[in-house]
């Protein structure tokens, strides 16, 4: 019966740990405003993302690898323009909601610093791996 589930599944088994343990689980945390199943139809659509994840998978994966693949998945899940940089694509999401909004920029809607992708996909990595 289990095996059936995810037979199903497909491709999608493949990451579908990482998608739970980089969107947030009870030892990791999640990005403000983004849902699994965000990540769930990126997982199922985009070949980019599957690239990414699966890099979280490999037992003896470098730590640079997982520190790019984990930038890599945050600009895509933030709907990046051809693959810019995390930083890139943080200044250009502020930079518009200054020039577009009258309101308060609220910090928490725009993209985590590279610093702070770097630590959460190490901490993927580790938990997966565990």
């Amino acid at each position: 019966m289990r095996y059936q589930f995810f037979k199903s599944l497909g491709e999608l088994s493949e990451t579908l740990l990482f998608v739970h343990s980089f969107f947030g689980c009870d030892t990791t945390s999640r990005f403000f405003g983004f849902a699994k199943q965000t990540a769930l139809h990126l997982a199922k659509s985009d070949a980019t993302f599957k690239k990414a994840a699966m890099v979280f998978n490999y037992e003896n994966s470098p730590k640079e690898e997982i520190i790019a693949a984990g930038e890599q998945v945050t600009t895509r899940v933030y709907k990046d323009n051809d693959n810019e940089s995390l930083l890139a694509l943080k200044v250009r999401m502020f930079e518009h909601k200054v020039c577009t909004s009258t309101d308060f920029v609220h910090p928490e809607t725009l993209p985590p610093t590279p610093p702070a992708v770097k630590y959460h996909s190490l901490r993927v990595y580790l938990q997966i791996m565990e």
